[in-house]
């Protein structure tokens, strides 16, 4: 992808559109996710505590 170049012409290339969409096709058929966890946050510092937030309820949902 090093090749694309950002001008109208170029960037809207039907050609090179088309051999990125398959490279990204091959690198998708590749991906293999055997077990998953889940995410944890990482602990906090003993010298740091967490203030409450502000309520956002229902804006921040």
């Amino acid at each position: 992808m090093a090749g694309l170049i950002q001008d109208d012409e170029a960037f809207f290339n039907a050609t090179q559109n088309a051999r990125v969409v398959q490279a990204a096709e091959q690198f998708d058929a590749m991906v293999w996710i055997e077990q998953t966890t889940p995410v944890t946050a990482l602990p906090l510092p003993k010298s740091q505590t967490l203030e409450p937030e502000d309520e956002t309820f229902p804006f921040g949902v």
